[in-house]
């Protein structure tokens, strides 16, 4: 095997069905920011790479792996036939999302059986906040935990000259000879985010053909404009870490810290400007947690709408799924605040299609990130007709079925957001997820009213929260209420 070359691999993605084996959910690909972080890093520092996704290369692919889900994209014995003919002694394989780590550790234990002089590295979100889940369950090397791009240069360089000292080396899990779980030392949060990204290499196949098109990627519906279409390039764009919310359903901030560390505006604009000119990506995807708390997210459109304005390239757009704060749309005034039209008009200048506005709850005992004393429910119709006016769709983001959550609370947003439903594109309503490291999961887990023992066994048979269950529901609302309630809404993705 070649001791320099690096295979990154993304597996295979699964959505969830109904009792008919009808996906509640579209089937997705999404540019691989994990892939481009990484590879960009291993290119620099002189080592071959490769890379896999398994969804994109074989989108057409499914199949039922078990009642609750279907699985799609590249099988793990066609995987382990490139990675013999690539002949890669180090396999590098991503695990973002809890509710897929049983795909990752079938691709894992299959490589380790068919290919055994393999040295196989899992990284990611998921792999972070429960290496030793991983660990249990496949028969990996070495987990990565936390920011990969110091610990895996510092482990692949180690296992090149024969180290002996792996247990030195920061953020890594791993078991001995003996079957003992070592977990080394955290790795400091990076300082600095100015790598370079493998762009070129994550977007297009080897034989040339383009890996994600915008059929595959986009969320829903009206996420499609007509002057473009679909069957064009996209990718995302990441250019952020941290988030000083610390919302108690997600991830970023433990994982992150409170901290925004961003790229900076002219490395993002020269990200955009490198997929735009050379390789005629048409749309591009905000996946950054906060944007447009710091100003080089401002920046940076300011860059673009200047870009538009003086070339005339109208031929792509910017769709931002992950939500803006709201925050980010209004200014203080003597009399409370106001919206922001500058920061309005910038955003349509530079070519944002979508907006997605993160509600989630009118309820201040659960949003930490709206203050309802001075933001009131006119005050966002007011922001979405305005948007509407300047020619942008809106997408709006809810989350349901908080612990604790009472059916008054749950009643109020539901008939808020009905009267707001006229001047927006599209309502997603998400139930609560409790993913591992996130603070409701921790609480849940320390009062025993949560077993990880039949979490763990549930996702690996594939529930996927896409949808309310009793097991998994802890607020005070029935769950069949809920289901009833959302549904008005239709399906969130189709």
């Amino acid at each position: 095997m070649k001791k320099n070359s690096v295979i990154f691999i993304s597996p295979r993605r699964c959505v969830p069905i109904n009792e008919n084996g009808t996906p509640f959910q579209k089937m997705r690909t999404n540019f691989c920011l994990p892939a481009s972080v990484i590879l960009g890093i291993l290119d620099s520092a002189g080592f071959e790479t490769y890379f896999i996704d398994a969804a994109a290369d074989g989108f057409d692919n499914y199949d039922l792996v078990n009642k609750n889900s279907l699985a799609y994209g590249l099988s793990s014995d066609i995987i382990v036939e490139k990675i013999a003919e690539i002949g890669s002694r180090y396999i590098l394989i991503t695990s973002m999302f809890t509710t897929e780590q049983y795909l990752v550790d079938e691709l894992v234990n299959t490589i380790r059986y068919k290919l055994p002089e393999c040295i196989i590295i899992i990284g990611g979100i998921h792999a972070s906040a429960k290496p030793e889940w991983h660990l249990d369950d496949s028969k990996a090397d070495y987990i990565v935990i936390g920011e990969g791009e110091e610990t895996i240069i510092n482990l692949l360089k180690a296992l090149d000259n024969g180290s002996n000292e792996i247990e030195k080396i920061k953020g890594l899990c791993f078991k001995t000879t003996t079957n003992k779980i070592i977990k080394t030392h955290n790795q400091s949060l990076i300082k600095t985010l100015k790598y370079n990204w493998a762009i070129k290499d994550i977007l297009f196949r080897l034989d040339g053909s383009v890996r994600y098109i915008e059929k595959n990627s986009r969320k829903c519906p009206v996420y499609v404009d007509p002057t473009i279409g679909e069957n064009v390039p996209s990718i995302a764009l990441y250019p952020s870490r941290g988030c000083p919310i610390n919302c108690d359903y997600c991830t970023a901030t433990n994982r992150d810290g409170k901290k925004v560390r961003h790229i900076g505006a002219q490395k993002l604009w020269d990200y955009f400007y490198q997929s735009r000119k050379d390789l005629n990506v048409q749309i591009f995807y905000n996946q950054s947690d906060t944007f447009g708390i710091v100003k080089d997210d401002w920046e940076f459109l300011q860059k673009v709408s200047n870009y538009r304005e003086k070339t005339g390239d109208r031929n792509f757009l910017i769709n931002n799924p992950n939500a803006f704060f709201l925050k980010s749309f209004f200014i203080k005034t003597p009399d409370g605040i106001s919206i922001d039209n500058d920061k309005l008009n910038l955003i349509q200048k530079s070519g944002i299609n979508i907006v997605t506005i993160a509600i989630e709850t009118f309820s201040q005992r659960y949003n930490k990130k709206i203050d309802w004393s001075i933001m009131g429910f006119d005050t966002i119709l007011n922001l979405c007709q305005e948007i509407k006016r300047k020619g942008m769709k809106i997408d709006i983001y809810m989350v349901y079925g908080y612990p604790g959550q009472e059916i008054e609370e749950f009643n109020n947003d539901y008939t808020l957001i009905k009267r707001l439903a006229p001047y927006v594109d599209w309502i997603n309503w998400h139930f609560c997820t409790l993913f591992p490291d996130t603070n409701y999961y921790t609480r849940l887990v320390h009062k025993g009213l949560l077993s990880e023992k039949s979490y763990r066994e549930a996702v690996n048979n594939g529930y996927s929260f896409f949808f309310p269950v009793d097991r998994f529901n802890f607020s005070k609302i029935s769950t069949d209420y809920l289901k009833a309630k959302v549904t008005d809404f239709g399906p969130a993705w189709i």
